[in-house]
């Protein structure tokens, strides 16, 4: 065992020795006054704020006319969107969250106007055009979010190329190696051995 001394040279610096080489010096610690733990913040009593309230169809249409139809479209293309507006689409869906109209429900209007074909077929152009709109706009366009495979389907495919690959030639389900590769060569390809 190496024995060291701590020699003070003076009260500012210390050097520790031993009975070897020369070892770096070893400084003293500096006492820096301790802060004290911060106050925990009051308690605030203000009211939480509630989610907006869901926007209707009759809300976008209005928009839409303001910001779309009035502006960019001819005045007779106008007129008919705002008459197929309030005549049919309004009616139908004016009052209901424009995020809870499923396809089934254009569905069940564009079948309702079956006496009326051009009108029907005129209803669906317009609404998707409403649609379209609301989506291009980025407050209402939901957040889609890129989606990465799990360890388990990144296992699922590398068994099935591999798979695919161990078939005879001509038989249903074989891939060729060069249609392979692509996957086979990627790390990210091989599933983990987690």
């Amino acid at each position: 065992m190496v024995a060291l001394i701590l020699r003070r040279l003076d009260p500012a610096r210390s050097e520790r020795t031993n009975a070897g080489p020369p070892v770096a010096p070893i400084r003293e610690p500096k006492t820096a006054p301790r802060r004290a733990c911060p106050e925990p913040a009051p308690a605030v009593s203000e009211p939480l704020q509630r989610p907006a309230p869901p926007l209707t169809v009759q809300q976008l249409a209005e928009r839409f006319l303001a910001e779309y139809v009035d502006v960019h479209l001819k005045p007779n293309t106008a007129k008919s969107y705002r008459c197929i507006l309030d005549d049919i689409i309004l009616p139908a869906l004016g009052n209901r969250d424009f995020r809870s109209v499923s396809r089934r429900d254009v569905q069940a209007l564009h079948v309702s106007l079956r006496d009326r074909p051009s009108q029907a077929n005129y209803m669906l152009c317009v609404l998707g055009s409403l649609y379209t709109r609301i989506t291009q706009d980025k407050r209402f366009a939901s957040r889609r979010v890129e989606r990465f495979l799990s360890p388990e389907e990144r296992r699922t495919i590398y068994e099935v190329v591999q798979a695919g690959l161990r078939r005879k030639p001509g038989s249903r389900g074989h891939l060729e190696p060069a249609g392979a590769t692509a996957s086979s060569n990627r790390s990210s390809a091989r599933p983990s051995k987690r």
